[in-house]
Parts: C-alpha cells; sequence; structure tokens
C-alpha cells in the first residue's frame, strides 16, 4: 500500500496487492482492484483468468467461466 501511496493507480502495483489480498481469503477487496485495473485494460488475458482464478476460489463457476471465456477470446487476434 505504501508503493501505492508513491505512484497511484499503477496497474502492476494494483495487481500486486490484489493478489495479497486474494492469498488473504479477502476476494471481495481483490475483486474490486482486479476490475479497477480492468478498466484501464480490458484485453489483458492474464487479467481476465486472474478474475477467472478468483470466482473459482470462492465456488462461482458461471462467473468463473464467463472470465475464462473472455480470458480465451482476449488471447484470438482481432
Amino acid at each position: 500500500r505504501q508503493a501505492l501511496y508513491l505512484e497511484p493507480g499503477k496497474p502492476a502495483l494494483l495487481l500486486d496487492l490484489a493478489k495479497v489480498l486474494e492469498a488473504q481469503a479477502r476476494y471481495d477487496e481483490a475483486e474490486k482492484i482486479f476490475l479497477l485495473v480492468l478498466e484501464k485494460d480490458q484485453r489483458s488475458p492474464a487479467l481476465l483468468s486472474a478474475l477467472g482464478q478468483l470466482q473459482l476460489k470462492q465456488r462461482e463457476f458461471a462467473s468463473s467461466r464467463q472470465w475464462f471465456d473472455e480470458a480465451e477470446r482476449a488471447l484470438k487476434p482481432s
């Protein structure tokens, strides 16, 4: 959080924070941050997959599948 204070909104730092929160089972907080980063990079397969994994951990299977499908679409050239 101190790094974010020095460089607010930096996507890499936000992703690191989201991953820490996810590891601490603070899923709601992690999801909010993942979605914030997603606003800046809507086609990131890694980010979309991370959201799928987060939903999977919460046993939200339908939502998880949607994020994984979106990640797969992001991998295909436009």
